[in-house]
């Protein structure tokens, strides 16, 4: 090859890295997702909370999070740097990986962006449509303009390799939550047949759920136990039929595992009715334990 060849092959290749790196400036193109070593998926969870997440390196986490009550799993897009300053939005694609050359990538819609370390959120039914992408082997990506100065476009991709195992501990989890939350569970009434400490069908189930929870949630610091009665009998005789009532409830805990340091008991009798003991109904509610759980 001649001195003249050669400087003009040179003087072409030079030229066409120049285009290239012009253009990719002016598109103003970054994309952010876990490479094949650094993908990775997370789990952490017990009867409460079941979590799935995965580290997206230089940007921040991507998990889909699921509770204890009713239906409601959820995924998250965390920022580690540069929150977004006021709200916008992002379109959301599902992508081939790019050992699947030749599959388009399919629109699944807009989601809102807001300004806050978590600025992507979507509930339930997309939450789940993400998980059924990645488990088809498939990278969900949110694409939106730059929220620092909007001169590029910028893809966020979460990567379904290592997905699959994780993915399974984490809906085996999802299936055994609790059906309840601690709001629900935080006050609990055991009612009681006359002249009884013995607990009713309904009591018994409610007293279940109550030990399920603690069993799952050690931040409860303290279980208080109120025992009641009705008004018919003597006081005396109602104080002490209100404690046993209370400390069957204690008894049990305790026998399911429960410190005892933790419960705190206390027999009211009579003194405190919370319906009238006129009619059977009223005097019926008023024959009770009240179960309150303290974090």
């Amino acid at each position: 090859m001649t001195s003249k060849h050669h400087n003009l092959l040179n003087y072409i290749m030079l030229t066409t890295l120049l285009v290239l790196f012009s253009t990719s400036v002016e598109a103003g193109y970054r994309r952010y997702q876990a490479s094949l070593d650094e993908s990775n998926w997370a789990f952490k969870g017990n009867t409460l909370q079941c979590q799935l997440a995965q580290e997206i390196p230089y940007f921040g986490q991507a998990k889909f999070v699921a509770v204890a009550g009713h239906p409601n799993m959820q995924f998250q897009l965390d920022v580690s740097r540069n929150r977004p300053l006021e709200f916008s939005n992002a379109k959301i694609d599902i992508q081939a990986p790019l050992w699947r050359p030749g599959i388009a990538a399919k629109a699944e819609g807009e989601v809102e962006i807001i300004p806050d370390k978590t600025p992507v959120s979507l509930e339930h039914d997309k939450a789940w449509r993400l998980l059924s992408e990645l488990e088809q082997g498939f990278d969900p990506a949110f694409r939106y303009e730059d929220w620092i100065d909007k001169q590029d476009t910028v893809v966020v991709a979460l990567s379904s390799v290592r997905f699959y195992q994780t993915y399974r501990t984490f809906v085996d989890c999802v299936g055994k939550l609790l059906p309840f939350t601690f709001k629900d569970i935080e006050t609990t009434t055991l009612n009681f047949d006359f002249d009884s400490t013995q607990f009713t069908r309904t009591s018994t189930e409610r007293l279940l759920n109550v030990r399920r929870y603690l069993e799952a949630d050690k931040t409860i610091s303290l279980v208080l136990l109120a025992g009641h009665t009705d008004n018919q009998g003597k006081q005396g005789y109602n104080l002490q039929l209100s404690r046993k009532r209370a400390l069957e409830v204690k008894k049990y805990l305790m026998a399911n595992g429960i410190s005892a340091k933790r419960i705190h008991l206390r027999a009211y009798g009579e003194g405190r009715p919370i319906a009238s003991n006129a009619n059977p109904e009223g005097r019926a509610r008023n024959r009770r334990v009240l179960i309150r759980l303290v974090k």
